[in-house]
């Protein structure tokens, strides 16, 4: 098991989907990182992460609310990697991760603008 933190902006709105046995919640979150190369020219990279939040059939979702794109957040859980051929015939890798931990973060986190984080007195099933 590889448990694994990330911090950067959700890249698409959530979606719930129900289950069999429980609900889940599926989003990406894009993390960036500028740097500079060898040769003294800005770079930045982005690495993209699927994220799936489970919750039971009877689970709150509203959650799915705040996740919305370029929203900061930190998540963490159990990645895994899947391998592929991309379109072009290279060997692509595709990162997964089931989420344990959710928390929205400040809109000046991670860079731009972002929408409302909820009051922090508000409880939510996170």
């Amino acid at each position: 098991m590889l448990k694994t933190e990330v911090i950067g902006r959700i890249g698409n709105d959530a979606e719930v989907k129900t289950l069999t046995q429980n609900r889940v919640i599926n989003f990406s979150v894009a993390h960036s990182q500028r740097g500079v190369d060898a040769s003294g020219q800005k770079t930045e990279t982005t690495v993209w992460v699927s994220c799936a939040k489970f919750l039971p059939l009877t689970g709150e979702t509203k959650l799915v609310d705040y996740l919305k794109k370029g929203t900061p957040v930190y998540v963490r859980g159990d990645l895994s990697v899947r391998e592929y051929d991309g379109k072009d015939g290279r060997r692509q890798f595709a990162l997964n991760l089931r989420v344990t931990d959710i928390e929205l973060l400040p809109s000046g986190s991670a860079g731009g603008s972002a929408n409302e984080v909820p009051p922090q007195d508000e409880t939510l099933p996170f």
